[in-house]
């Protein structure tokens, strides 16, 4: 990284190029760097956490004013990283200095698969005994960086919601049979989703979650309604069931006061056979 980036990023380079003696670029083998970032998977469009430790092999203590990182989709004196002019973090020789977690954006539109970037740092040395400070540049090696499709980061996480409404519902019992219908399709569908998303159709696999989702939706509402249908068919079975027995009840006395009326007549007519 040249010391044009620091004069793009802020005012301090000037008081810094007229108080230093000259500027130079430390060798490749008398530093190194490890980037820490916060995950393993990096989406189109997300914000990544990374901690860059910086090793020094050099002589001397090594103050660091800017630190930054150059990915391949900005231009090559861009940096995104952290300026250090008003607190200069100081490395002893031999040292390590692990700096503060940075923030990197990953645009929307950046390209799926692998992208280069390296470190780079600004800073100086020396300046004992009244004399300037030298400045340097140092730039690490290539380092590689994978971006994932943005559609899979959402697959997944409404993967892992759909599933555990899926899971939910298929731990319980249900007597319609369209609700047990629905939870088959919501099964089909997402096993649809899981086939898409490993052949990377996660627009397509997107799709069947969203189907599996809504057809877990419609199961209680379909076993309430099947439910209430049974009811009703109870309640109308139960009122033809009284009508017959009452029907029956009815028929039971009329026969029964007809047989006693009938009863009666002969027994009136025997009396007057005998007077």
């Amino acid at each position: 990284m040249k010391v044009s980036h620091i004069m793009l990023t802020c005012v301090f380079s000037l008081v810094l190029i007229l108080n230093l003696s000259f500027v130079f670029a430390i060798n490749s083998n008398e530093a190194s760097v490890n980037v820490s970032w916060d995950t393993e998977l990096h989406y189109q469009g997300d914000f990544a956490p990374a901690r860059i430790t910086f090793v020094s092999n050099f002589s001397q203590p090594l103050e660091i004013y800017y630190i930054g990182i150059n990915f391949d989709w900005l231009d090559i004196d861009n940096f995104q990283g952290s300026d250090l002019s008003d607190n200069p973090v100081i490395v002893p020789s031999y040292g390590s200095h692990s700096f503060e977690i940075m923030l990197f954006q990953i645009p929307l539109n950046a390209s799926i698969g692998e992208h280069d970037y390296f470190v780079g740092i600004d800073g100086s040395y020396g300046g004992l005994g009244g004399s300037l400070p030298t400045g340097f540049s140092w730039d690490s090696k290539i380092l590689t960086l994978k971006i994932s499709d943005s559609l899979e980061k959402t697959y997944l996480d409404l993967n892992t919601q759909v599933s555990a409404k899926i899971n939910q519902t298929s731990e319980q019992t249900y007597d319609s049979p369209e609700a047990n219908n629905l939870l088959s399709q919501a099964l089909e569908a997402k096993t649809n989703a899981n086939t898409f998303a490993l052949n990377d159709q996660f627009q397509e696999a997107i799709i069947s979650l969203t189907r599996a989702s809504s057809f877990v939706d419609l199961i209680a509402e379909e076993e309430q309604l099947f439910d209430q249908q049974q009811e009703n068919q109870n309640q109308v079975i139960l009122l033809v069931f009284g009508g017959v027995v009452t029907v029956i009840l009815i028929v039971a006395i009329l026969l029964l006061l007809k047989r006693r009326k009938n009863t009666s007549t002969k027994l009136d007519q025997t009396t007057k056979s005998e007077i």
